[in-house]
């Protein structure tokens, strides 16, 4: 009788341990989700805090140079990329991890590129007026130069990290990946490139990389992305 009531309540302590691991995975599988949205949200913010800090510094860059947006490179398609090389060279950061610590230990360079717009000529990003990328030589532009400043795009984070994978934020049709946006006029937002074209289901009509959502906005300074 003993015997028999010990393997009973070892059976039942069993079946008690089985449905408290059950309870437990059922209570994973719908907290995972939860917590997966709000790691994302949680990037998301952190990702637009340093982009803006990142355009507060393009702007106070220009501050000192005579309102010249950042020029680092002769050619206005690396200067796009390498904005950040003036702004460290002046002093407005000390290290590319500074500005962006992830994106450079995952891709070796800061994930949030400047707009074309800012180092290149206006009429030089017009349709038919473009010329093959090699050929596009920087221009300084002012900071008054730009005509909707809270409609431009200034700064844009360009590559995305998820899980080990780099993604770009533009231009794939199959997803909506949100990153960072720095407006000319000092604001921020988080948003996906189709919402800031006519046509967000195709990808934007390009010509010697013109014509890409705030990175090489049509019209350059004179343009707008939203």
């Amino acid at each position: 009788m003993n015997t028999s009531s010990a393997q009973f309540r070892k059976g039942f302590s069993m079946v008690e341990l089985l449905a408290v691991v059950a309870i437990a995975l059922i209570l994973m599988g719908l907290l995972f989700p939860t917590l997966a949205r709000s790691r994302a949200q949680a990037r998301i913010v952190l990702d637009l805090a340093r982009c803006r800090q990142a355009a507060n510094a393009v702007h106070a860059y220009a501050s000192r140079s005579s309102e010249i947006f950042p020029v680092a490179e002769q050619n206005a398609y690396k200067a796009a990329l390498h904005w950040y090389r003036a702004v460290i060279a002046d002093g407005g950061f000390e290290t590319a991890s500074t500005i962006d610590p992830e994106g450079v230990r995952e891709s070796g360079e800061v994930s949030f590129v400047q707009s074309m717009a800012m180092a290149y000529a206006a009429e030089a990003m017009r349709v038919g007026q473009t010329v093959p990328i090699e050929l596009a030589f920087s221009k300084a532009v002012r900071v008054s130069e730009v005509t909707w400043p809270s409609r431009k795009g200034l700064l844009v984070q360009m590559n995305l990290f998820h899980e080990g994978q780099v993604n770009r934020w533009c231009c794939v049709t199959t997803q909506r990946s949100i990153g960072a946006v720095a407006w000319a006029d000092a604001s921020g937002s988080s948003v996906c490139w189709q919402d800031l074209v006519a046509d967000p289901t195709r990808v934007p009509y390009r010509e010697n990389v013109i014509g890409i959502p705030v990175f090489s906005t049509w019209d350059g300074a004179n343009g707008y992305d939203r």
